[in-house]
């Protein structure tokens, strides 16, 4: 090293990196708008923060109101959590304060994230189109700089089906421009969701309902450990091409084939129960045995649980609850040969 200074040393010791401009990336992360897509991909998961409080930030800021009453109720850590956004999930910005963006996912879902966590991509609609799904927990590296992440169940990856010696590579790219970085998937497996006869089958739905067994209730979750009632369902369905909203009212009313019969339910329908004289409260997944249903759901109590629904339709620990609605978001038997 005789003869070097501070900075060829350290460049020695440094991982590769893209030529990218730090400076004009910064400028250009700062300069984001209202209408921007973004990708992201700044570690394995973020916290979404709720967005109600914010909205009202929000319009009250277009209205004029007075800047110190708005500094006071801007969005911060201090938010409930709303959802999570995974790596790779793309969105579009809808609102901007500094240090925080509130963001339209591709579920519909709203809230606030970290503006430091913006990665600005221009083609999200390739990125919906051209897609696999992380089907367990995966880890990937980040080439510009060696970091390794840790990436969540249903994140996103660019599907390239580019051959490397007779293999399909691991390597990824994500973003544009000077915001283009490269990737290598170290470890997990992937759905190809385009490919709905192997990818849609009752086989993949019990492997990856696994991945929340276990799992605790925790409000705004959708990661297996983690999860609310229906952010697990988010997730477990993206693995299969369908996009549901984190939210147990919307995902009922956003889901097809609403109206299920009784003597017609499947594995994997949607159950949306809720009190005798109320509306819907919670939701789980249908999982038959002979001919005996349960309900597979997360809830503040046990957190993943499996309870028996009798032929009178009341479910075990639901005593005071009622079946409102029955869905089929995918048919996990419809590409399966029926013997005779």
């Amino acid at each position: 090293m005789d003869g070097m200074n501070l900075s060829e040393a350290l460049a020695i010791k440094s991982p590769k990196r893209n030529p990218i401009d730090l400076v004009k990336a910064i400028e250009e992360k700062a300069a984001a708008k209202t209408g921007a897509r973004g990708i992201f991909a700044i570690g394995g998961s973020a916290v979404v923060r709720e967005a109600d409080k914010g909205s009202n930030w929000s319009n009250d800021k277009a209205a004029g109101v007075d800047q110190a009453k708005l500094l006071a109720r801007k969005p911060d850590d201090n938010l409930p959590q709303e959802t999570e956004i995974f790596f790779g999930e793309p969105y579009e910005i809808t609102d901007i304060d500094g240090s925080y963006m509130k963001i339209k996912m591709e579920n519909g879902d709203e809230g606030f994230i970290e503006s430091h966590k913006h990665f600005p991509v221009e083609d999200t609609d390739k990125l919906k189109r051209d897609v696999k799904v992380v089907s367990s927990s995966a880890l990937v590296q980040d080439d510009t700089n060696g970091n390794v992440y840790r990436i969540p169940f249903s994140s996103s990856i660019p599907n390239t089906n580019d051959l490397v010696g007779g293999k399909i590579s691991k390597k990824f790219s994500v973003g544009d421009g000077d915001f283009k970085s490269k990737f290598t998937l170290l470890s997990g497996h992937t759905a190809d969701i385009a490919k709905t006869k192997e990818n849609n089958t009752i086989e993949n739905l019990a492997k990856r309902i696994r991945n929340f067994v276990g799992s605790a209730l925790h409000w705004g979750g959708r990661s297996p450990g983690h999860s609310d009632a229906s952010g697990w369902l988010v997730s477990l369905f993206k693995t299969f091409g369908v996009q549901l909203p984190h939210n147990t009212g919307k995902m009922a009313t956003a889901v097809k084939d609403k109206n299920i019969d009784s003597d017609k339910r499947i594995d994997g329908d949607l159950v949306f129960i809720g009190r005798k004289n109320g509306g819907i409260r919670h939701v789980g997944i249908l999982a038959k045995a002979k001919d005996k249903e349960h309900l597979l759901q997360i809830n503040g109590k046990a957190g993943f649980a499996m309870s028996p629904i009798s032929p009178e339709g009341e479910i075990q620990g639901f005593e005071d609850h009622e079946i409102k609605q029955v869905s089929r978001p995918v048919n996990f038997f419809a590409h399966k040969k029926v013997s005779k």
